[in-house]
């Protein structure tokens, strides 16, 4: 808003983080940490005397102030955390500061974990060993892990959005043991994915093993 009518200077407020899209005035940007770049055109050009300063808003209060001269400056600042934040850009003559244009906010919001919903799908027996695969599906970079009483412990990296093929071993004699008499085993899996920088989501599943 130009308190002083369209003789103001203009202003333009844009959010960038990593990873995420930027965002302008009006906007939410969802990021841990962000930059802050505001742009001032028109300072000279109001005609009006004094000296100018860029001052970032969180909340409402003042947390940065930099002073500019000439008609226009960009100046990235930092954003210290969640909040509101919005920009002023102050004209100071003979002491008494004036509020030449204020905006609107750009709101930075904590960082959305990733998600931890992923999907177990086929199960492919090797009958002549004994053993299997169990396809895994994620939505992202993290590791899975794979366990049951009995089996052999296995884990895997996913670099992103993947399907992962665990394998489904016997470990212990007693499983083993009675795969060779029986020539089957029914056994319970539990499937652990824990996304980079998220928090882990853990589904049980029961399979069958056959050896013939």
């Amino acid at each position: 808003m130009k308190l002083f009518g369209n003789s103001g200077p203009s202003v333009t407020l844009t959010a960038s983080s990593p990873g995420v899209a930027d965002a302008i005035i009006g906007d939410t940007i969802a990021a841990s940490d962000a930059t802050l770049t505001a742009t001032v055109g028109g300072a000279a050009g109001t005609g009006r005397s004094g000296s100018w300063s860029l001052i970032l808003l969180k909340d409402g209060v003042r947390v940065d102030t930099v002073p500019f001269t000439g008609d226009s400056t960009t100046h990235a600042f930092t954003a210290s955390g969640p909040g509101r934040y919005s920009i002023e850009v102050v004209r100071t003559d003979v002491a008494v500061d004036y509020v030449e244009v204020f905006t609107s906010p750009i709101w930075v919001t904590a960082s959305a974990k990733p998600s931890n919903d992923f999907e177990i799908k086929k199960f492919k027996r090797n009958k002549k060993k004994g053993n299997g695969k169990l396809s895994v599906q994620v939505p992202g970079a993290g590791l899975v892990k794979l366990t049951g009483k009995g089996l052999k412990k296995a884990k895997k990296n996913a670099s992103g959005a993947t399907t992962l093929k665990l394998p489904v071993k016997a470990g212990s004699k007693k499983l083993k043991r009675k795969l060779d008499e029986k020539g089957k085993a029914k056994v319970k899996v539990e499937v652990t994915y824990t996304p980079d920088g998220g928090d882990p989501a853990t589904q049980k599943t029961k399979l069958k093993l056959l050896r013939k």
